[in-house]
């Protein structure tokens, strides 16, 4: 890369710069809810001792705040912290579903699928591909970046377009839209798991799963997507100018070819899906299938919603395996489990964020502040009188701006949910709108703060091809289509709730 790339970026300017410096001076997530939990143990002491409790609706008596800082306290976290860990809702869930798409992963069908969607799309609608591509390629994790970023830049450039046009819109199709999709992904499952345990310290017969906000996550995927390729190609590009190309970018057109071997491992994985997906219809949806409701036949509240990360499992392994056949990716049986303990290998700093955030979670609802904020915020609500739609936008904003700072998403909506979702539980507001909100404030923020590590992708990308390129260049090509894509998305959410659309199943 050339000098003038290689120098140090511009600092921002204004409120993004102080974004930066500020969210630069966090520690790690896990030292994060490490503090945390250490603020929670002398802010229940203090509580306790003023004597605060809560009058939760339908419990017999007040619940009282208890100190962290006694000895029933410290016998509950030393006692309990095993406990937290291992029943950790989104543990095993996430786990089980990662297994699978490690499978698909490593065996080359994500990557394959994601450059073959992009470039069989016709010349004109190759924008509106490479966005949606990206706003679902979160069925692939962080894997998506990796995969799309460049090749944004290789397909607009082989166009005569862009290439740092290119990259950057791949870098916010993923980003923005990462909480959206048309398919189930392991984000769906770990926010039901951590909705479900902030539910519970009001109202324990919450229970959502990886298909609660479905509906909503495909028409989002679909509106934002679009709404996004507007605004590359009839704002950010033409503003661009003339491409500053490097020839180290130079030959790049060769890695988007789709060999003949990638195409039948496809056809065989689609035959798979296709195959994979008559079994369930059948397991699932006549009435008397195993998978139904044994009790009242029920389609929704039955036992293949229920056992959804499973059965993704199953989903993701089987066509993984069958592209893996028929390229030769796969050839031998233990190249399958070889393949899911090199995914896990990813998994290792999730388990220790889980692990603290377990206890954080468990510390929190014991000692009953939980309730005692939900009981004062709906209070407070109340006496607001804001309808539920302009409650949950003003929830968007909150989520966007600690999106800002905190970019593990994970890590934010188990630090929010414990207070948000009880709070808007307790004025009427179901526990699954919540986690909708989340999904539009968290999602932007990703391609606005610096602290994302795939900024600084996205930012060495655009450095090939315009030299001169800062953070404030990146910045400013990535304001409006992300801006776009979040007033669009808040606008859809508005809509959905003032009709009281299905959020999911």
């Amino acid at each position: 890369m050339a000098t003038e790339a290689e120098a140090e970026p511009e600092r921002l300017p204004g409120f993004l710069g102080f974004v930066e410096r500020v969210g630069n001076r966090l520690p790690d997530p896990v030292l994060l809810f490490v503090l945390l939990g250490a603020a929670l143990a002398v802010l229940s002491a203090i509580l306790a001792a003023v004597g605060l409790e809560a009058q939760v609706p339908g419990a017999a008596a007040p619940t009282p705040v208890r100190s962290l800082l006694s000895g029933e306290g410290l016998r509950f976290a030393l006692g309990s912290a095993i406990e937290n860990f291992v029943e950790f809702p989104p543990l095993g869930t996430i786990i089980a579903v990662l297994l699978g798409i490690a499978v698909a992963d490593r065996s080359g069908l994500l990557p394959t699928l994601l450059r073959v969607t992009v470039l069989r799309a016709p010349r004109r609608l190759v924008t509106p591909a490479l966005m949606l591509t990206g706003v679902s390629g979160s069925v692939a994790s962080d894997a998506a970046y990796m995969v799309l970023i460049p090749l944004g830049a290789m397909v607009f450039r082989t166009l005569g377009r862009s290439p740092a046009v290119g990259a950057v819109a791949a870098f916010i199709a993923v980003g923005a839209g990462y909480d959206a999709s048309i398919f189930l992904t392991a984000t769906d499952v770990l926010l039901a798991g951590i909705t479900n345990r902030a539910a519970a310290i009001v109202d324990p017969t919450v229970e959502l799963t990886a298909l609660s906000n479905y509906w909503f996550s495909i028409a989002s995927a679909i509106v934002v997507a679009l709404a996004a390729a507007v605004v590359v190609d009839k704002v950010v590009e033409p503003r661009l100018g003339a491409v500053d190309s490097d020839s180290s970018a130079d030959g790049d057109d060769a890695d988007l070819s789709v060999s003949a071997t990638e195409t039948r491992g496809l056809k065989v994985a689609a035959v798979t899906f296709v195959v994979f997906l008559g079994v369930c219809a059948l397991a699932w949806l006549p009435p008397g299938a195993p998978l139904r409701d044994p009790e009242g036949g029920g389609i929704i509240q039955s036992p293949f919603v229920s056992s959804i990360a499973v059965i993704l499992l199953i989903g993701f392994t089987a066509v993984g395996i069958a592209y893996g056949l028929a390229t030769g990716s796969i050839t031998r049986a233990g190249d399958v489990p070889a393949m899911m303990r090199d995914g896990m290998g990813e998994v290792a700093p999730l388990l220790v964020l889980f692990f603290v955030i377990a206890q954080f979670l468990a510390w929190f609802s014991w000692t009953g502040i939980g309730q005692w904020l939900a009981v004062t915020g709906a209070d407070g609500l109340r006496a607001l009188g804001a309808p539920a739609p302009v409650l949950l936008v003003l929830s968007i904003l909150l989520i966007f701006l600690l999106g800002l700072v905190i970019t593990s998403g994970s890590a934010q909506w188990s630090l929010l949910a414990p207070v948000m979702v009880p709070m808007l539980l307790l004025v009427g507001i179901d526990a699954a709108a919540s986690q909708a909100a989340f999904r539009i404030g968290d999602s932007i923020a990703n391609v606005l703060t610096p602290m994302s590590p795939y900024f600084a992708v996205t930012l060495g990308f655009l450095q090939q091809y315009r030299r001169s390129a800062g953070i404030g260049t990146l910045v400013s090509m990535t304001l409006p289509i992300a801006m776009t894509m979040f007033v669009v998305w808040v606008v859809l959410f508005v809509v959905w709730i003032v009709l009281r659309l299905p959020l999911g199943v």
